[in-house]
């Protein structure tokens, strides 16, 4: 059953996957607000699993596979500890984008490590830098996404 979210409870499962990850330096207000905007504007609150349109996409995060797959080879194969953290978690030892799909938290921590990898830092708590930032580092320049989109669903269901 898919969970329902709202401003409130969406943080709050953010903040508390984030946590479990603390030790790791995932955890942020910055980090909580860009993700909980990410997935606003992504699958409009959690509601969508699967990208409309039959692209790639899974999660409430709307990450494409490949993208997972590339944390998993790029980054996470050098993080060990981080690595037995996830195993700890989610019983995950590589790439698995149906757990995308499936399993909100996962989506979630993906969300971030993509987000941690990136040098420049997180915006804060500013919408049109969020956007900006989610434009260039998530939905990238080539991507169908629209900055004004991004604010837009964020002041809709997170403000």
């Amino acid at each position: 059953m898919k969970k329902i979210y709202n401003k409130h409870n969406l943080r709050e499962t953010i903040s508390d996957t984030l946590l479990k990850f603390n030790d790791f330096g995932l955890y942020s207000l910055n980090a909580i607000e860009l993700i909980a905007a990410t997935i606003c504007h992504e699958s409009v609150m959690g509601t969508y699993h699967r990208q409309i349109g039959g692209g790639p996409a899974l999660g409430i995060a709307q990450m494409e596979p490949a993208t997972e797959k590339d944390i998993w080879s790029n980054f996470l194969k050098y993080k060990q500890k981080l690595s037995l953290k996830i195993f700890d978690v989610f019983g995950i030892i590589s790439s698995k984008p149906g757990l995308l799909e499936i399993n909100d938290e996962y989506s979630i921590l993906m969300c971030r490590l993509h987000y941690y990898r990136i040098k420049e830092p997180l915006p804060g708590v500013d919408v049109i830098k969020m956007a900006n930032y989610w434009k260039t580092h998530y939905n990238t320049i080539k991507g169908k996404g629209r900055v004004e989109e991004f604010v837009n669903n964020y002041n809709k269901y997170m403000t």
